[in-house]
């Protein structure tokens, strides 16, 4: 049998029989796949669940953003501890009852909800921006949902020339979401990613709820929803990925271990659950797609082989077993993925040639393997005492056996990435980080309520629990207050940064400020193109222009950022030719023989004490050096826009050009 945290109570179960004894064939490993009752249950208790995170967290996010506090101030932390303090608590005294009564589950999704929300919503008091305003990856976020709001259409978040690259599931969505509130889409996507925060914690309550008391899932969800607020909140579209591997992971063990018994469970439920999930994965994040799939690959070669290992005699059995689920696994993916990869995938198979260069990219954190573990503080305590608990209890808890295969598959990662190094890319290792913490964190978990209950054998219950309780509280509540300095820096960015609509969130109208003239610059190109900003191809360098409307971009700001069917270094010789045109009519020959659709609008920054030179700035890759996207800068002489085909426009200290 199974017990409450998925610890095996056979003696044997996925290791070898004991040394020194005669080796028998071991009975078959109880079935401790969900019921087809359970599994179905879990498709409307996310859909309910979601429904009162998404509520409570709009609910939440308008509350806040209506209190009027001054800046600079350090009351929304304060008051963010507080709440957090109070979610904690009610989390843990829920966790410690004998008894889940009905009531604590919704009460339970409310409480995930608040506490992904009210953390995020509380920093980001007083700015519209989210974390790290328009600086670097962000900025790209930013258009990326701009192009997805306004239209539906998959589509490119730069070019007009080809289909999408990074998978538009969170950013359609997101788009969605910002038509329905009626808010421009740089501003929604501070309120939809906090809603993300909010949904995928009760999404994560909910898989664990199958998988082991609600007791203990309830403890496993605020954790990861602490980990995602400490190292995932950046990029909120990966973190529906991250915050639910390691469940699905233990369901796909459950599942394959059930295929060693001669009567598996003819459910489907696994099935559809890992293929829809997977699918997903496709969907909104590429790389986590990849890891999960090879997650999968491992644990059915560690099922075959511990079969093996303990004698069983079907293995062909086992092995046509495996890959027909897994097949299953693979077609109901399919569905998912090819909604938003069709295009692209199309594109592809009619030959047209890619060059990856956001996969070159090797800083500091992929060169070494990370050992959370090892940190002096609690987050090193709690990633230590997981990988204590899986050590020793891999031979007994099918739990420990998934969640080992994870945070195996981390290191994997970074190996095949040097690997990759010879053919001049990577396979950007440190993201994998986020899930190796989350893994540990859900296995500090187990163990602490694996020795607690040892200790209640030896110790009066109420004192052990008053203890577990107490340190289980401390050790929730000093991970969530950390929160706030983890993103001081991009804290800092979302509230200097400048809107599309002029100013920053302190109030800040500098007209020395190039940003501060990008309204004007919006207003300007619109009223000498008569155009909308999704019918022109523009040549800048301005992140707060390209965040606010979705103009089609001639070459992306930064090199990395591009679609791999662009190519991106011919793109970039191309505008280093122009600048060196002298007339209007060399620039239009030059333009007309341009790769892809040329700019018929340039924005420039103009230098009046250079006899007006018109400034724009270009970067390059150039991996495997560190940082690997230097730019410099292109200037332009103003004679090349002398002629009839062009028309100009001076906007404080930048010059709109456009092309008749």
């Amino acid at each position: 049998m199974i017990d409450a945290v998925g610890r095996s109570q056979s003696p044997v179960l996925d290791g070898e029989p004991d040394a020194g004894r005669t080796a028998v064939v071991p009975p078959p490993p109880p079935s401790d796949v969900p019921s087809g009752r359970r599994l179905a249950m879990l498709g409307g208790e996310i859909a309910a669940g979601v429904a009162v995170a998404a509520v409570v967290s709009v609910v939440l996010q308008i509350m806040v953003n209506r209190w009027f506090i001054p800046h600079p101030t350090n009351l929304p932390i304060a008051v963010a501890t507080m709440c957090t303090v109070i979610l904690v608590l009610v989390g843990v005294l829920l966790a410690a009852r004998r008894v889940w009564p009905r009531w604590a589950t919704p009460l339970t999704w409310a409480g995930l909800s608040a506490l992904g929300t009210l953390a995020l919503a509380f920093m980001l008091k007083g700015t519209r921006y989210y974390l790290g305003g328009v600086q670097e990856d962000q900025s790209f976020r930013l258009q990326y949902l701009a192009r997805l709001t306004s239209s539906a259409s998959l589509a490119d978040m730069s070019y007009v020339d080809v289909p999408g690259f990074y998978p538009a599931g969170w950013f359609w969505l997101g788009g969605r979401f910002a038509h329905l509130t009626g808010l421009p889409s740089w501003a929604a996507f501070k309120p939809w990613a906090i809603l993300t925060f909010a949904v995928i914690a009760v999404i994560a309550f909910a898989l664990w709820s199958v998988l082991v008391e609600r007791r203990v899932a309830v403890l496993i969800a605020m954790l990861t929803c602490i980990a995602g607020l400490r190292i995932g909140a950046t990029e909120p579209y990966s973190w529906m990925a991250v915050a639910v591997i390691p469940p699905l992971a233990v369901l796909a063990w459950r599942m394959l271990r059930d295929l060693r018994r001669p009567d598996p469970a003819k459910l489907l439920g696994p099935v559809l659950v890992l293929g829809l999930f997977l699918g997903s994965f496709g969907a909104v994040y590429t790389l986590f797609f990849g890891f999960f799939g090879l997650v999968l690959v491992l644990l059915a070669v560690v099922n075959v082989v511990v079969a093996w290992r303990t004698g069983g005699k079907e293995i062909g059995r086992l092995v046509r077993r495996t890959l027909g689920r897994a097949g299953l696994v693979a077609l109901i993916a399919l569905g998912p993925v090819l909604l938003v990869w069709t295009p692209y995938l199309l594109e592809l198979l009619a030959g047209h040639e890619t060059k990856n260069l956001a996969a070159r990219f090797l800083p500091t954190e992929s060169i070494y393997l990370p050992t959370p573990m090892l940190e002096f503080s609690v987050n090193g305590a709690l990633c230590m005492i997981g990988l204590i608990w899986l050590v020793l209890s891999l031979r007994r808890s099918p739990i420990a056996v998934a969640l080992s295969v994870v945070a195996g598959t981390c290191y994997l990662w970074y190996l095949m990435s040097t690997v990759a190094l010879a053919g001049g890319t990577t396979l950007l290792p440190f993201r994998t980080e986020t899930i190796l913490v989350t893994s540990l964190y859900c296995a500090a978990v187990l163990g602490a309520v694996d020795f607690a209950r040892w200790a209640v054998t030896r110790v009066p219950a109420v004192r052990v629990r008053a203890l577990a309780g107490v340190l289980a509280f401390a050790a929730l509540l000093s991970l969530a207050q950390t929160v706030p300095l983890q993103h001081k820096r991009v804290i800092a960015s979302a509230f200097n940064d400048y809107y599309p609509t002029g100013g920053n969130a302190h109030g800040v109208n500098d007209p020395g400020t190039p940003d501060f003239w990008y309204p004007q610059v919006d207003k300007a190109i619109q009223r000498m193109t008569g155009k909308k900003p999704e019918q022109l191809v523009i040549l800048t360098n301005s992140w707060v222009l390209t965040s606010g409307q979705p103009y089609w971009t001639y070459i992306s700001i930064i090199a990395q950022f591009g679609n791999p069917m662009i190519d991106h270094e011919a793109r970039r010789t191309a505008v280093d030719g122009w600048a060196r045109t002298t007339s209007s009519r060399d620039l239009i020959a030059q333009l007309d023989k341009a790769p892809g659709t040329p700019p018929s609008v340039f924005v420039f920054l103009r230098d009046d004490k250079n006899g007006g030179e018109l400034h724009t700035r270009l970067s390059y890759d150039d991996y495997p050096r560190d940082p690997n996207t230097p730019s410099y800068e292109v200037i332009f002489k103003p004679s090349a826009f002398a002629g009839p085909e062009f028309i100009r426009e001076d906007v404080g200290p930048h010059t709109v050009i456009v092309r008749r």
